[in-house]
C-alpha cells in the first residue's frame, strides 16, 4: 500500500508549523555582513573563496565521467583530422 500526501506550503508556513524560528531576519543580517566584508576586501570573502565552501573541489567519479566523455570524442576527432589531411577522401 502506498499513500501520498501533498502539502502546498511556503517555507515560512512549514517553519511555523514545526515551531521553528523565522529565518528572514537572520538571512538579511547574514547577507548584510557578507556584502560589507566583500566591499571591504576582507580575506576569505572574495567570490572564489565563498564558492569553494559550497562546491566540492572533486566530485566522486568525475575522472571516470571525464575519461568516458573524451574517449567518446576521440573517434570523431580522429575522423575529422584524417579528412582534413586528405581532401581526396571527401
Amino acid at each position: 500500500m502506498k499513500i501520498s500526501i501533498e502539502i502546498d506550503a511556503t517555507p515560512e508556513e512549514v517553519r511555523e508549523c514545526f515551531g521553528w524560528p523565522p529565518m528572514q531576519q537572520f538571512h538579511e543580517e547574514l547577507m548584510r555582513i557578507v556584502q560589507e566584508n566583500m566591499k571591504k576586501g576582507v580575506s576569505g570573502f572574495d567570490p572564489m573563496t565563498l564558492m569553494q565552501a559550497l562546491v566540492p573541489t572533486r566530485f566522486p567519479g568525475a575522472e571516470l565521467i571525464q575519461k568516458a566523455f573524451f574517449d567518446a570524442l576521440k573517434p570523431s576527432a580522429a575522423k575529422r583530422t584524417s579528412e582534413a589531411s586528405d581532401p581526396d577522401q571527401r
